[in-house]
């Protein structure tokens, strides 16, 4: 698993020159890492009062010592640091319309760039994050890249922010930069990929900020939210890019708040919660599968379309996640497809299916051919229907 955690340099830098970190905080990010979470760091921002009537190079100065300090003090048990936060928002322009993302680009790397080399000489295994803008803006990322971060950076961050869009949808008039014919969210991923690639690039991917809000007047209900945290986080999960489930509720909470929502009391989950508790569960170890096991998904009682993904946990159970790709919330998009799957290339021992929100599993029948297991008669709604396969054993000879 992976948190992100963000110390503002105005609480650690309290006078000019002067740094302080709570050791209470330290020690239970320790504990945290004893327990197996892995530690994003983001370094910034750079709104500090001390600073705000000082020049441009005084203000690059002054972030390079509290880059240099924050590393020292937690180099030996955080991997991760990410060079600011959200330097650029699409999201802040008109609908529609691209922001100055090449002059963002530029103003961000005078101070990413002295700050990486920074890093670069208090750690020597230290994995630096790209500062990750709002949402998937490949324009301003391509544009980072191109003032010589490319090589210099080992992860590409972004905020995939869904506002009304299911999460398999590019939301075309917060991503300007799109060609007319991009239209699904994994593309747009798949063009980042090249673009960084052809800049130089040879590090990994993080969605490091992600949520569908549940702000019910304006955006979503606490449950619409939750079906679409699963299917981002399958999503992601199919792409290779670790995504941070940030906020849930509602904008600006913490990033613990799926454990409540408006009208509950702070002990009660939320139905978010029990989303993270399943898919953790069973996508812990699971990554997607190798290219000859193949899954095809036949909808029977309607013509709709149907997501599926599928994962391994190292050549042994098979991990299948499928839904309806539509708007949740409407009353038909929560209406049962009924399916025939095939996984192609896979001998099964066992199937069982567990449901999203109360984890509940279900022994299920299932035909094993030459061409593979066959699943009949699986009944496939608006948020992952989880199976699980598993191998048959492996023969053993006499002695």
């Amino acid at each position: 698993p992976a948190r992100g955690l963000r110390r503002r340099g105005r609480d650690v830098e309290r006078a000019r020159g002067v740094y302080h970190i709570d050791p209470y905080t330290k020690a239970i990010l320790r504990e945290a890492v004893q327990n197996g979470v892995t530690i994003a760091l983001t370094l910034g921002p750079l709104d500090h009062p001390l600073y705000a009537s000082a020049s441009r190079e005084v203000q690059v100065k002054a972030f390079c010592d509290y880059v240099r300090f924050m590393v020292r003090e937690f180099k030996d048990f955080v991997p991760y640091f990410e060079v600011l936060n959200e330097y650029y928002n699409q999201d802040a322009y008109e609908p529609g319309k691209s922001g100055d993302f090449e002059g963002s680009a530029k103003d961000y790397a005078e101070f990413a760039l002295p700050a990486v080399r920074v890093i670069r000489e208090e750690s020597k295994t230290a994995k630096i994050i790209l500062c990750g803008p709002c949402p998937l803006a490949v324009d301003w990322i391509d544009a980072a890249l191109a003032t010589g971060l490319a090589p210099q950076v080992d992860v590409i961050s972004w905020h995939p922010y869904q506002l009304t869009e299911p999460p398999e949808i590019l939301d075309r008039p917060r991503h300007p930069w799109a060609e007319p014919g991009l239209a699904r969210y994994e593309d747009a991923v798949g063009t980042l990929r090249r673009l960084a690639h052809e800049r130089g690039f040879r590090g990994t991917f993080q969605a490091n900020e992600a949520g569908a809000y549940a702000i019910h007047a304006m955006r979503s209900t606490a449950l619409v939210s939750a079906k679409y945290m699963a299917r981002s986080l399958v999503l992601h999960s199919a792409l290779r890019v670790p995504v941070f489930w940030n906020e849930t509720v509602s904008l600006l909470r913490p990033a613990w708040q799926p454990f409540s929502w408006p009208g509950q009391p702070d002990v009660q989950p939320d139905y978010s919660y029990y989303v993270l508790r399943t898919l953790c569960t069973l996508m812990d170890g699971m990554e997607p599968a190798r290219g000859d096991i193949k899954l095809d998904i036949t909808s029977i009682s309607t013509p709709d379309s149907i997501e599926g993904r599928l994962f391994s946990d190292g050549g042994n159970s098979l991990l299948l996640a499928m839904w309806k790709p539509v708007r949740s919330g409407d009353e038909e998009g929560s209406e049962a497809v009924r399916c025939h799957v095939r996984v192609r290339g896979f001998s099964a021992h066992r199937a069982r299916g567990y449901e999203l929100f109360n984890g509940e599993v279900q022994e299920l029948e299932f035909q094993q051919n030459g061409l593979g297991v066959d699943l009949d008669g699986l009944l496939v709604r608006d948020y992952p229907l989880l199976i699980r396969l598993d191998p048959q054993p492996a023969a053993t000879g006499r002695n």
